[in-house]
């Protein structure tokens, strides 16, 4: 094994924050996962606290193979063991080096673990060594999102994430960084631009005042030619995949603009760009109600497309740095609201602007979901969901996904929620888990009491509510989800739906609104075509000769 893997590949010392050193300091039984694009200095980070007697390990893609990854770690950490069988599972390996770690204390850097690429194998390596050696601390850096169980970890509370927002320079630090290197006090048009444009990205704040020398033009260490203008074309355009790159080159001006960029994400293929840029960190950067562009890759995109002046570049930038709108009130009592679930169609969430898309939304969560949507209440026990959502389980493994599920559940519908608060959304009640429709918007309960609000006989206010449930209802409930709650649901929901059309039709005719009476029963019969009276009533109001024909022949 190359002596190289053992060390850090960092070429010179820097000064690192000591609210970073303490970030990554080690948690044994912990992982402590630094997951961001290039040039964030992860690898900075965690070798400017590393010590001696820890190990460091630079991965590659020969290490995807999890009998090789647990041979060199082993020779990493001075474990006598005899050589892999290549044929054993990854949790055997995993369980054959935690034996031979037994009563040490142990601190393991792995850096470069997007060289794993999507290993599922090694992945499972790494898992199941944590679990085997709770006296080992692993620490992870890589651009990518690694193969590794991140939600159970997050859920167990062994999961501690540094990401862009934490690794970024704050605006003191850029200053110091840039006294230190010009020896002088930055201008404040320089520090703002360091702090909005460059976003306090450490590599693009250390090319970026390097261009400068003694100019005064803030966007020229961004023109061609210049380092940091060729960095941002290798590390950052450099590293998608070619089939990512043809879809950005192709459509492109959609990433630039305000707001999160799932919000702009109109289609199939902007949304495979959108996922694959926060998936592996490119270009991308935290903001409140979702990922967007980075303000100095916006600059660098409008400079290349658009061939503006200098305000126009700055203007790009500056707009992919504002947030989007905060969200609007609540509609009962104080706080904010911003979660809108429907289901008539399908299920779909949104928060504020922002769609929950497949990749923060876990299956298992999806399901769980829609289970309290179907259930009387909106609420269930834990041992009850998990007899419905995973009967061939296991009591224990059942009682497990579900709590997987719930707390996956809750990160897709309030991205914010932070560890150790309380949920807004999905609440426990004793032993019930209640899903709290009063505080979101979601069709199917607004349909259920508008549909629900009559009264005898029906007047012009009640119908009214009962037009505006009608309007709601856009499709089957939950259409596509085949599991027996949503369907018995779904019956129930059909049937109020063909009530809530009977009532209405009636009212419409016996107030002569004939306008009105006819569209309700040609639905009516589109759902049911069975219903015999309902045919009738369209034919007294003389329409539809095919389907009298068609009523005749049918007796």
């Amino acid at each position: 094994m190359l002596i190289s893997k053992l060390r850090p590949t960092t070429v010179r010392s820097h000064e690192v924050p000591a609210r970073l050193e303490d970030a990554v300091r080690p948690r044994f039984g912990c992982l402590t996962l630094l997951h961001a694009g290039a040039g964030y200095g992860k690898t900075t980070v965690l070798a400017a606290g590393h010590r001696p007697d820890w190990t460091w390990y630079n991965l590659d893609a020969t290490d995807r193979e999890p009998a090789n990854l647990a041979q060199r770690m082993g020779q990493a950490l001075r474990v006598d063991q005899p050589a892999p069988d290549p044929s054993a599972p990854a949790e055997v390996l995993a369980l054959e080096l935690a034996q031979r770690l037994q009563g040490r204390t142990v601190t393991v850097t792995l850096d470069r673990c997007e060289q794993l690429g999507e290993a599922v194998e090694a992945g499972r390596f790494l898992s199941e060594l944590l679990l085997a050696a709770p006296a080992l601390a692993l620490r992870v850096a890589t651009r990518t999102r690694p193969s590794l169980p991140l939600e159970r970890l997050r859920l167990e509370g062994r999961l501690v994430e540094v990401g862009p927002a934490d690794l970024r320079l704050n605006r003191s630090e850029i200053a110091a960084v840039l006294a230190r290197s010009w020896g002088r006090q930055p201008l404040p048009a320089e520090l703002d631009f360091a702090d909005t444009m460059l976003g306090g990205w450490p590599a693009a704040l250390q090319l970026w005042q390097g261009g400068m020398g003694d100019q005064a033009d803030l966007l020229g260490p961004l023109q061609p030619g210049q380092p940091l203008h060729e960095y941002l074309h290798e590390e950052v355009f450099g590293t998608l995949p070619e089939e990512v790159m043809d879809q950005v080159s192709r459509d492109w001006r959609w990433l630039l603009g305000r707001g999160p960029l799932i919000k702009r994400a109109s289609n199939a293929s902007r949304r495979q760009v959108a996922d694959r840029f926060v998936r592996d960190r490119v270009a991308v950067v935290p903001g409140r109600y979702g990922w967007r562009v980075h303000p100095l890759v916006a600059a660098f995109a409008s400079m290349h497309t658009s061939r503006g002046s200098a305000a126009a570049v700055i203007r790009a930038g500056r707009e992919a740095e504002v947030q989007a709108a905060p969200p609007e009130p609540e509609r009962q009592g104080g706080g904010s609201s911003c979660l809108t679930i429907r289901t008539f169609g399908g299920l779909s969430a949104t928060t504020g602007d922002s769609l929950v898309t497949d990749t923060s939304w876990p299956a298992a969560a999806r399901r769980l979901l829609e289970l309290l949507l179907s259930l009387p209440g909106y609420r269930t026990t834990a041992h009850e969901a998990a007899q419905m959502l995973w009967p061939s389980h296991q009591p224990r493994a059942a009682r497990n996904s579900f709590n997987v599920a719930l707390h996956g559940l809750r990160r897709a519908l309030e991205p914010d929620l932070t560890d150790g608060s309380r949920s807004r959304y999905v609440v426990r009640e004793g032993r019930l888990y209640r899903l709290c429709v009063e505080r979101m918007t979601c069709d199917v309960e607004d349909f259920t009491r508008l549909a629900r609000q009559t009264s005898a006989p029906v007047d012009e206010s009640v119908a009214r509510r009962l037009a505006g449930a009608v309007d709601l209802h856009t499709g089957d409930y939950l259409a596509g989800c085949d599991e027996p709650f949503a369907e018995r649901r779904r019956a129930q929901v059909r049937s109020l739906l063909l009530a809530t059309l009977e009532d209405l039709a009636r009212w419409y005719t016996s107030s002569g609104r004939r306008d009105l009476a006819v569209p309700a029963l040609k639905r009516l019969v589109a759902l049911e075509p069975g219903r015999r009276e309902a045919w009738e009533r369209l034919l007294e109001l003389h329409e539809a000769p095919e389907e009298a024909s068609q009523l005749a022949s049918t007796g």
